[in-house]
């Protein structure tokens, strides 16, 4: 019901949305796949583009626990003073507005967009 409550926008009738989840296994019961995270999903490849310049860089360890929270198939690159660094895709997230929303509020501007 947690989960649930947290994809309710994505999840309507005739979507395609991308689950993320992991397996529960135990002996002498049906294997159940416990969700995660769900997001929509689209043909073109999604990144979740976040900006970080000057001091903001130090609002990487907040972000990064941020988007680990919220997994899903979105890579992650963050563009700073160093140019775009990738994040392996370990660090994938789901994109969603409610992640992008999070990371906006940890900077105090408009650091987080989806870019196709």
């Amino acid at each position: 019901p947690k989960i649930l409550s947290k994809i309710d926008s994505v999840i309507e009738e005739n979507a395609i949305v991308a689950l993320h989840g992991r397996l529960d296994v135990k002996e002498d019961e049906n294997v159940k796949i416990i969700l995660e995270t769900a997001a929509p999903f689209s043909s073109e490849e999604s990144t979740l583009y976040i900006e970080l310049y000057g001091e903001n860089i130090y609002l990487l360890d907040k972000i990064r626990s941020l988007v680990l929270s919220d997994r899903g198939s979105v890579p992650v690159v963050i563009k700073c003073d160093y140019g775009e660094i990738s994040a392996n895709n370990t660090i994938n997230c789901s994109g969603s507005d409610r992640l992008i929303g999070e990371i906006d509020k940890i900077c105090g501007y408009k650091a987080a967009a989806i870019k196709k």
